[in-house]
């Protein structure tokens, strides 16, 4: 705990700055904030220039509803300080330290309790991280399940990176089919594109003027000098227009040429008609296959994500921390370890009795043999464990836990930023050609209905990466899909508010029954 209060002591303001920004206001001053969906509680433009004429801010540490309280008693007595934690009803606090107990007892005899005897069904658990001095026998053995974990994240996120330069060549390509696709639809209609599908025609089948035998080569030849400004003027698709425009009388538009030129004129019209008919097939065949293999290679860097994610849970959990490296608590040359536990407890409703639970412990891992040869620590030492009581809507659950995880993910946030930015270069082209991809195969009647269904759940470009990156909170922070069954409230409320001081109260009794058990149940003494 000393740890953190030199961080608070040391950025007095960074904590209060992400109470603000994350709702826990005091209620005087709950009228000069409005919600930001991407960035949090932010000022209003009225409260800006009424109280902070001329400056930029966009929160008040200040106006933090922030717990002040007797942070250590025993070293500190006296010392009130800023914890960084929301202001609680009521909080509870008891430290222990044996020699012959395991910690973890602690922890369980608690959690059990709260969902047994409090009738708490439902938890989150918001930070669980650990921490071993450097020369200790359970760092060695740390790092190395930590640098198996690593290695194998590092190929999958390999091979995700050669697939997404992949994935480009695939757009590209979907790209440069649709846009000769447009020349081969617009042709008949419009002479421009006609003229651009006739001179494709003529330098890539034919060869162009180094092919004696082309529409260019032969008007070199007498009698065949006008052979290229009838063939780009003729505008005819199929051979009964064909044979009009050639054989037909000056009524009629037809050509006033000898047979020889006339029989040319056809040969090379007839074989550009044949050619665009055919190579207008090949060509909507690779786009359907293009948008399927598309389709397909979306679904590998999906796959190669989920298959990520639980390693670079691990990672992220196994990771030392820093707060704890630099603490006096923990001596590299000495066989310790520090963790940090915290979870949440709640009863459904509309405000909730809520207790949060925090764990702090210093103890001395112990290595042992344990069956086939498996080395495992066993640990004894010092806890502090301290049960906050707060009543809380839904919104104040997500609130918290979102601010927790934004203490924790700055240093892995660039790692969103980066990939988001790559995906997004595509802009809405790969969104468009997923969607494609996605309707082939479906019968022309649903066309209309596809389309609407198409619109309504557009496929998201960054699926992956949302859930592989922008999901690092799970890393630390388990809190799936327990909101829910939650019905978000319209504006966040002081902790003191009346309608939430019955379900605080609950809370606060709960606590205290526990800490009083707990100590019954082992001896202590008590009152």
């Amino acid at each position: 705990m000393v740890d953190s209060v030199l961080d608070q002591l040391e950025r007095p303001d960074e904590a209060a700055k992400l109470l603000v920004k994350h709702g826990f206001i005091k209620s005087s001053h709950m009228s000069k904030y409005k919600k930001d969906d991407a960035k949090g509680f932010m000022l209003t433009k009225e409260a800006i220039e009424k109280y902070y004429p001329g400056k930029s801010i966009l929160v008040d540490p200040a106006h933090a509803d922030e717990e002040i309280d007797e942070e250590i008693t025993v070293r500190m007595a006296g010392q009130f300080m800023k914890t960084g934690y929301p202001k609680p009803y009521k909080r509870w606090r008891l430290s222990f330290e044996s020699m012959n107990e395991t910690p973890e007892e602690m922890y369980y005899w608690v959690l059990d309790h709260l969902r047994l005897d409090g009738g708490f069904p439902n938890y989150i658990k918001i930070t669980d991280v650990m921490s071993a001095s450097e020369q200790s026998t359970l760092f060695g053995n740390h790092q190395q399940k930590l640098a198996a974990q690593q290695d194998r994240a590092a190929n999958y996120l390999r091979g995700i990176s050669e697939l997404i330069r992949t994935l480009f060549t695939i757009v590209r390509e979907i790209r440069v089919i649709k846009e000769r696709l447009m020349i081969y639809e617009k042709a008949p209609k419009d002479k421009n594109y006609d003229v651009t599908l006739k001179g494709i025609y003529v330098d890539f089948a034919e060869g162009g003027a180094q092919n004696p035998s082309s529409v260019f080569g032969l008007a070199n030849k007498v009698g065949f000098t006008l052979l290229p400004d009838v063939f780009f003027n003729t505008m005819v698709y199929d051979d009964n227009q064909l044979s009009k425009a050639i054989d037909g009388t000056k009524k009629d538009n037809g050509m006033e040429f000898n047979e020889q030129f006339k029989n040319t004129v056809r040969r090379k019209l007839s074989s550009y008609i044949n050619w665009k008919l055919h190579t207008e097939k090949e060509l909507h065949s690779r786009q359907k296959y293009q948008l399927a293999y598309l389709r397909q290679h979306w679904n590998v860097i999906k796959l190669y994500a989920d298959w990520l994610k639980p390693y670079l849970k691990v990672s992220r959990r196994m990771q030392q921390n820093p707060r704890h490296q630099d603490s006096v608590d923990l001596i590299g040359a000495f066989q310790g370890a520090m963790t940090d536990i915290e979870f949440l407890a709640y009863k459904p409703g509309k405000v909730m009795p809520v207790v949060l639970a925090t764990f702090h412990y210093r103890s001395r891992p112990t290595m042992s043999y344990q069956q086939e040869y498996q080395r495992a620590a066993a640990f004894t030492g010092r806890v502090d464990m301290d049960l906050r009581a707060y009543g809380w809507t839904a919104d104040d659950i997500k609130s918290y836990v979102r601010m927790r995880q934004e203490e924790d993910l700055e240093i892995l946030s660039w790692a969103d930023k980066n990939i988001e930015a790559a995906m997004e270069s595509f802009g809405d082209e790969l969104r468009n050609y997923l969607d494609e991809a996605e309707n082939l195969g479906k019968k022309k009647d649903d066309g209309d209905a596809s389309k609407k269904k198409s619109s309504s759940t557009t496929i998201n470009v960054l699926e992956p990466f949302i859930s592989l990156f922008g999901g690092f909170g799970e890393m630390g922070k388990m809190v799936g899909s327990v909101f829910a069954p939650f019905k978000p409230t319209k504006k966040a409320k002081s902790s003191g508010s009346p309608d939430r001081i019955k379900p605080a109260k609950m809370a606060s009794g709960a606590a205290f029954n526990m800490i009083k058990f707990y100590k019954k149940s082992h001896g202590m003494m008590t009152w």
